[in-house]
């Protein structure tokens, strides 16, 4: 072999080697970028399928009054534990953390899953699970702790958790169970899809697996944000990654931010249904804030800007809570065998007047109530000459004698030679009994129309509130009306002659209809102790759309004007605002305050009238506004 050639083959032997090597080289470079490409594109699909369950969330805390009636928005619900896509049914969330309840009533989502089409995990506050009996208004506040992938603390469960985590668990990876260095305890989630252990990871003693009220009383407790990597060089997994769960937070703002929303549509939807029910483009006079008792929930004729009157559930319906009594007197108009009256009850000191749960109507007067009236016949004015034709007329009921039959124009008792003695006068007695002598008479639902029959409203003026007026039958017979007839007219009556009296007989034809005062209908969970919204919301109106006023103000001049909202600003006609942060003040008035600053930002706290003046603002410092119209 020639010596030359053989050197210059061991040459080309040595090229090839190096050609190889540096193709080693870039196919590691080209494998390691497209590793990094599929990371972030994994990355990115699952911040998309999180953002997506975030905000299906966050929908539900919003809708959580319609999913469940009579609790207030803001709740959360239990983690899926049973790998169904349902919540834990309770009585109580038999664990915090879990799957991803996709399925649960209202949610309104899909079974999702990450990029290593794993099903997402969730866990939630107890502060907000949707069993908590406890207050979700705003100053609720968070109880799951979050640290950083260094375990540096973000949120502290002890004062500034967050309401929820929605996690994608990612692939299956080895988990360090005695934080020791040592990954010990591989991932299988084939051989037990229910243990969160085999989706959730750990590090540096930090378990993504385990939260709980207990565990969460420490500061070490909470979730770690991947993904981390193993940085102790003396652990056999060095530098490799030991958490690849991909987090999306839900703080306590956003949920509370939603409950707030969810609060003001009700109580807009609550006012924009009051106003199609009347017959006049206006709103309801308010409940004044400086009133020394904030029990009674009524309006203040004068005051457009207050708190928003409300029996604070449904007014007719028969399957939600009672309602909370108001201040209201009763209009009672009777007719039965063509005798007709009306009974005005007057309103107690305090609020007794409200639905049952039944729908019953528990009144504010006391079983038995009577009623009496006189009547003459065929009289249509006060002379001798008119004859008796057989209809009765009442006598307007101004003395409560037979006196009222016979009276001039200033319903003045004539008495002498125009007391006639063929004058004939009616004496209905109509009594209402329902309950032990001495209770609350109750109108039963069984008995009534409402809502079946078309309820009546009655506008309210400038000097009163509204009115709505249902119609009830008799069929349990508490009503009865009897008569005697005095034939023999003098000044005071005497049945005559004996023997002349009866009995007036309800039927098909009669009717007896109840009116009290008509306010916007809140839900119950407004004004419960439970949560505690009413006392954090204010409504404001234009004086042009106060009762009795001509339902119209000019931009500029006297409509609402809201700065820092972008547009026009000074056309508004009402507005609602909801303080987020605020304590009330004991100023000297039994427990209860009566300055709006304590309460609203300043600029949000007087609506006086004066042109230009009625100005508020969207951003004057934690004050939430709606816009109402």
């Amino acid at each position: 072999m020639n010596p030359r050639r053989a050197q210059d083959g061991y040459v080309l032997l040595l090229v090839l080697l190096g050609l190889l090597s540096l193709g080693g080289v870039v196919l590691a470079g080209f494998t390691q970028q497209a590793k990094q490409e599929q990371d972030a594109r994994r990355y990115e699909y699952n911040q998309r399928v999180l953002k997506e369950a975030k905000q299906a969330l966050l929908q539900y805390a919003f809708d959580y009054p319609t999913i469940v009636p009579g609790r207030g928005p803001g709740r959360l619900p239990c983690p899926d534990t049973s790998n169904t896509g349902t919540p834990d049914a309770g009585p109580g969330c038999s664990d915090l953390v879990g799957r991803f309840p996709w399925n649960a009533p209202g949610m309104n989502f899909y079974a999702a899953r990450d990029a290593s089409y794993e099903k997402l995990w969730y866990a939630v506050s107890s502060n907000f699970d949707n069993f908590n009996a406890g207050q979700v208004n705003s100053d609720t506040v968070g109880t799951i702790t979050i640290n950083n992938q260094s375990g540096d603390e973000l949120y502290n469960g002890l004062g500034n958790g967050i309401a929820a985590v929605i996690i994608a668990p990612g692939p299956e990876i080895a988990r360090d169970e005695n934080d020791d260095g040592i990954y010990e305890y591989p991932q299988d989630r084939i051989a037990d899809p229910l243990d969160p252990r085999n989706y959730l990871d750990t590090f540096n003693g930090f378990r993504n697996d385990l939260f709980s009220n207990v565990e969460n009383n420490s500061d070490d407790d909470g979730f770690i944000l991947g993904p981390v990597r193993e940085t102790d060089p003396n652990s056999p997994a060095f530098n490799t990654v030991v958490v690849n769960d991909q987090m999306i937070l839900i703080t306590t703002a956003e949920v509370v931010r939603m409950a707030q929303k969810s609060v003001l549509y009700h109580y807009k939807t609550a006012i924009n249904n009051y106003r199609a029910n009347l017959g006049v483009d206006v709103y309801p006079w308010l409940d004044d804030y400086s009133t020394t008792d904030l029990t009674n929930y009524d309006g203040d004729v004068g005051v457009r800007l207050g708190r928003v009157p409300s029996m604070f559930a449904e007014y007719f319906s028969t399957n939600l809570v009672d309602g909370k009594p108001i201040i209201s007197d009763l209009v009672i108009d009777i007719s039965i065998d063509g005798f007709d009256s009306t009974e005005t009850i007057p309103a107690s000191a305090a609020p007794d007047v409200y639905f049952r749960a039944s729908g019953d109507l528990l009144t504010s007067f006391t079983s038995p109530h009577t009623i009496t009236r006189y009547y003459w016949d065929g009289h249509d004015t006060n002379l001798p000459s008119s004859i008796a034709d057989g209809i009765w007329d009442l006598c307007p009921p101004v003395t409560g004698t037979e006196e009222d039959c016979n009276q001039d124009g200033a319903y003045n008792y004539i008495g002498g030679t125009n007391s006639v003695d063929w004058m004939k006068v009616r004496k209905v007695t109509i009594t209402l009994t329902y309950g032990a002598p001495g209770t609350f008479f109750e109108f039963l639902y069984a008995d009534r129309a409402w809502p079946g029959a078309p309820l009546t409203y009655t506008d309210p003026t400038g000097t009163s509130h509204a009115r709505v007026t249902g119609n009830y039958n008799n069929d349990s017979g508490y009503l009865t009306a009897t008569w005697t007839q005095d034939n023999n007219f003098q000044s005071s009556f005497v049945e005559s002659p004996a023997g002349n009296n009866g009995t007036l007989i309800f039927d098909g034809t009669d009717s007896l209809d109840v009116s009290l005062i008509y306010y916007p209908t809140l839900p119950d969970w407004a004004l419960a102790s439970e949560d505690d919204w009413h006392d954090s919301v204010q409504f404001a109106y234009s004086a042009g759309y106060e009762p009795g006023a001509a339902s119209a103000c000019t931009p500029g001049v006297d409509c609402l004007t809201i700065n820092d909202i972008g547009g026009t600003q000074d056309d508004k006609i009402a507005i609602l605002t909801l303080a987020s942060d605020f304590t009330f003040v004991d100023e000297g008035l039994d427990g209860y305050q009566n300055d709006l600053t304590d309460i609203f930002d300043t600029d949000n706290s007087q609506a006086n009238g004066v042109p230009g003046q009625d100005v508020f603002a969207m951003r004057a410092g934690n004050d939430d506004l709606l816009v109402v119209r």
